[in-house]
C-alpha cells in the first residue's frame, strides 16, 4: 500500500482554493474539481473526494474525486489490455513516441521559463 502526500479528506465546510494562484494548471486542462482516473481515454471518478494541497504552502489547491473499487478495476484490467498492445509495437516507434511526449513536456516547462527543472528529468 502506498501513501498518498498532501491530500486530506473533503469536509462539508467551504474550502477556499488558491487553484487561481496557478494559471498553468488551467493550461493543462484541471479545474478547482477533477475527476481522479485515466481509463480508456475517459476520465472517471465518483468516489471519495480528496482535497490536494500545495506542497510548499499547505493550501488546498483543488478537489480530486477518487475512482470508486469498480472503476479502478476496470482501469486496471484496460491498462493490462493496453500494455500487450503497447509491447507489440516495435521498439524505436515505441522510443519515438515517449520522445515526441518528453518534446512536449518540455515546450511547455519551457513556455513557463523552468527549463531548469527540465535537466533533473532528461536524464
Amino acid at each position: 500500500m502506498f501513501k498518498l502526500n498532501n491530500i486530506r479528506r473533503v469536509t462539508f465546510k467551504r474550502t477556499k482554493y488558491t487553484f487561481d494562484k496557478y494559471p498553468f494548471l488551467k493550461q493543462l486542462g484541471l479545474s478547482e474539481t477533477n475527476l481522479g482516473v485515466y481509463s480508456n481515454g475517459k476520465w472517471l471518478g465518483s468516489g471519495e473526494s480528496l482535497i490536494s494541497n500545495n506542497p510548499v504552502t499547505n493550501q488546498p489547491t483543488a478537489t480530486v474525486t477518487t475512482a470508486t473499487k469498480s472503476e479502478y478495476d476496470d482501469a486496471v484490467d484496460a491498462t493490462l489490455k493496453n500494455n500487450r498492445t503497447w509491447q507489440k509495437i516495435p521498439a524505436p516507434k515505441r522510443g519515438k513516441k515517449k520522445k515526441e511526449n518528453f518534446n512536449l513536456i518540455f515546450f511547455f516547462l519551457k513556455r513557463r521559463n523552468c527549463s531548469s527543472n527540465w535537466k533533473r528529468f532528461k536524464r
